[in-house]
């Protein structure tokens, strides 16, 4: 390979030196660069610790100083004889019942806080809520004293049907209320987040207040209360404060009650119900003497079922409850389904092994209209476990005699000419067989299509 030219040599030897003397140039200034950055960084330093020393001083200073912290405290001094009495909380409860511009959520609030101030006195406050109480005076707080109108019905009808239809509706809903009452009949809780009245309230306050005069102020307020529902109230406290001491003055002001009842004129729903409270009390003390001193019908004239008796047999009358129950339900004066529907419910733990609930249970199978259908479907399934809830659905049978008595029982009824809808053959077909299944010791938990408990 031939040499560079001459000119070519010179050429690369000045580019040469060129690079190599701006490469130089760069160094130098790059050091001068970092010399200032060094300086600036070493006199920031310094000032760092400068203030860092004049901060230590500071606080070293301040730790040696005492602190003085304001004392915070809830106490408040306030004069003999200023402190609201009882009166004061309950005249401002009948004030607050009478704003009716009030927001109802608000007022009830501000009502509880009355009321809890009154507890908060305690024994202090005994004598104002004896003296109200003895008034025998009653502010309603939660209930009205007639049944709520439909509005639209208000509008569209006269006013005479619309009150007309308004009753109707009062009875309806009393009616389920007694209902749901005596299904297990017995005291009332006492305890309310809003009192319905408020004498109640007071009742309620007192108890909480507990003592000796606490209690002799309900003793003698249950002596002198005219409505059930107080009656029953005062003595659920008192059980409550002392149980059993008080029974032979409960269970003859109940009976007296019932024997001797006075009408509440412009009473709530809880007043219309007064005699099932009063049957309550006898029934929580298993006092039975009332079926001997008054003879208790378990069909109104109206051929609908007494539920405050029923409920009371039932709950009191165990062992005889069966020929009491069948009587009723054979009884061509009671028309009404539904009433037949709760004595079946009360039945359906005697089927199969009590002659007088089998022969319900065949009477209802054999039933024609709509509402004994539906009440027949919950009487199969209550046979291998299920049935009404309301009066206690019935467990899957584990006593080979039981079970044995369901399956002949089912087989009475499945050889008879019926005329039985798809759902009601299909239903006793598939009772049957659990039971038998039962028979052989097999576990028919997966059965999950019975109708009832599932």
């Amino acid at each position: 390979m031939e040499s560079f030219p001459n000119s070519m040599k010179i050429l690369a030897s000045i580019s040469l030196a060129v690079v190599v003397a701006g490469l130089a140039g760069f160094l130098v200034a790059s050091n001068r660069a970092s010399s200032k950055i060094i300086a600036a960084q070493a006199e920031a330093g310094s000032a760092m610790k400068a203030a860092r020393k004049k901060m230590d001083a500071e606080l070293a200073k301040a730790s040696r100083t005492s602190v003085q912290v304001e004392r915070i405290t809830n106490e408040v001094e306030v004069a003999s004889g200023v402190t609201p009495g009882a009166q004061a909380f309950i005249d401002r409860i009948i004030e607050l019942v009478n704003e009716p511009e009030q927001r109802r959520s608000i007022q009830r609030r501000q009502i509880v806080h009355q009321f809890e101030s009154i507890v908060d006195l305690q024994a202090s406050a005994l004598q104002g809520i004896k003296r109200y109480i003895d008034r025998n005076e009653d502010v309603h707080i939660t209930g009205k004293s007639e049944p709520a109108e439909n509005k639209e019905t208000t509008a569209t009808k006269t006013a005479k049907e619309a009150a007309a239809n308004a009753k109707l509706k009062g009875r309806l809903g009393d009616r389920f209320a007694e209902w749901r009452r005596t299904l297990k009949l017995g005291l009332p809780n006492g305890e309310y987040d809003v009192p319905p009245t408020l004498r109640l309230g007071l009742f309620e306050s007192t108890y909480r207040i507990g003592g000796d005069d606490a209690e002799k102020i309900l003793v003698a307020s249950l002596t002198k209360a005219a409505r059930g529902v107080e009656v029953a109230t005062i003595v659920a406290w008192l059980e409550k404060l002392s149980p059993g001491k008080h029974r032979e003055l409960a269970v003859s002001v109940a009976r007296s009650r019932l024997n001797n009842p006075i009408e509440i004129t412009d009473g709530v729903q809880d007043d219309r119900l007064s005699r099932t409270y009063l049957f309550s009390v006898l029934a929580h003390f298993g006092d039975t003497s009332i079926l001997n001193e008054t003879q208790l019908a378990m069909i109104t004239p109206e051929g609908k079922l007494d539920h405050t008796v029923i409920g009371f047999v039932a709950q009191t009358m165990k062992d005889q409850l069966m020929p009491l129950i069948a009587g009723v339900y054979a009884d061509p004066n009671l028309e009404d389904p539904l009433d037949r529907r709760r004595l079946v419910g009360m039945s359906q733990s005697h089927f199969g092994t009590d002659p007088q609930a089998n022969d319900i249970f065949r009477s209802l199978i054999s039933a024609t209209t709509r509402e004994d259908a539906f009440t027949r479907y919950f009487a199969i399934a209550s046979l291998d476990g299920g049935g009404f809830r309301e009066y206690g659905w019935q467990p899957v049978p584990d006593d080979p005699n039981v079970i044995q008595a369901r399956i002949e029982l089912l087989n009475s009824v499945m050889n008879e000419e019926l005329s039985l809808d798809p759902k009601t053959t299909g239903l006793m077909e598939q009772t049957y067989n659990n039971l038998v299944s039962l028979s052989n010791g097999e576990d028919i938990s997966e059965q999950s299509s019975r109708f009832g408990k599932n």
